[in-house]
């Protein structure tokens, strides 16, 4: 996918995120919606720096491998995307009981990977 393609699902996704539900009444969706907006701010950086190229996408920062080193800009963005990631498991199949102060955490992590790969992709 190109650069400007991910951008776009990217704004819509959050768009959709911020019209269409509450962060804490549908933790789900904001986790999802992170995950997958995040991986598309993740992914048109990774083009930029030629770490992938747009028929190779990572599904999520650690798949496939990139086998490659990253800058310390790009390896925060998979940090925080990892954060997002990680929650997963807890609330999405898990039994874990929502926690308002780890929704926070997720819509923060995902503003870092959005601001950074807005500063990368300006560069």
């Amino acid at each position: 996918m190109k650069i400007e393609d991910h951008l776009t699902k990217a704004e819509r996704i959050e768009g959709s995120m911020n019209r269409h539900f509450d962060a804490d009444d549908q933790y789900e969706m904001c986790i999802e919606n992170c995950m997958l907006a995040g991986t598309h701010y993740l992914n048109a950086v990774l083009h930029k720096y030629g770490l992938t190229n747009e028929e190779s996408d990572l599904l999520h920062s650690d798949k496939p491998p990139l086998d490659k080193a990253v800058s310390e800009d790009v390896a925060e963005m998979m940090a925080a995307m990892k954060y997002i990631e990680d929650m997963r498991p807890r609330y999405l199949r898990g039994p874990d009981e929502w926690q308002p102060d780890d929704g926070k955490q997720c819509l923060e992590n995902y503003q870092k990977v959005k601001s950074l790969a807005k500063k990368i992709l300006d560069q």
